[in-house]
């Protein structure tokens, strides 16, 4: 891969995190496929097992982000392209509330676009209400 390639990534993920908390969905669509595929782990409040969320895809996000539920200034978030091997990827965005771990494939039509992402809540001082998330989250 090229250096190109791996700034393409790197922007692409960006855009994901950065459009989010920014509130531009216009940046989160130009960095997701439609067919998107997004789900989080988390332990289950009643059961204390770990389990895998609400699955969601593109325009749930699209939407989430252009009603601006997670929008907050000043946020500091991050990126790192992980791998890289010919028209696969994988990045992990981070902020100080969760991280992500995004699967990312090369598309002739749309480039370097986000297929598969699963996400976890960071361990610390911040702690959401699971419930709530979960709800949230609900493919709608």
């Amino acid at each position: 891969m090229s250096q190109t390639d791996i700034e393409a990534i790197h922007a692409t993920a960006m855009d994901y995190i950065e459009g989010y908390f920014q509130g531009q969905p216009e940046r989160m669509r130009r960095a997701l496929h439609p067919d998107l595929r997004k789900c989080f782990v988390h332990r289950d409040p009643t059961s204390g097992k770990v389990v895998v969320g609400s699955d969601r895809g593109a325009e749930t996000l699209v939407r989430h982000t252009a009603e601006g539920l997670m929008k907050e200034d000043g946020v500091e978030v991050s990126a790192e392209v992980l791998y890289v091997s010919r028209g696969l990827a994988m990045a992990r965005t981070m902020c100080p509330y969760f991280e992500d771990l995004l699967h990312l494939a090369y598309f002739d039509e749309y480039g370097w676009r986000i297929v598969n992402a699963i996400w976890q809540m960071n361990e610390g001082e911040y702690q959401p209400d699971i419930e709530f998330e979960m709800e949230f989250w609900a493919v709608k």
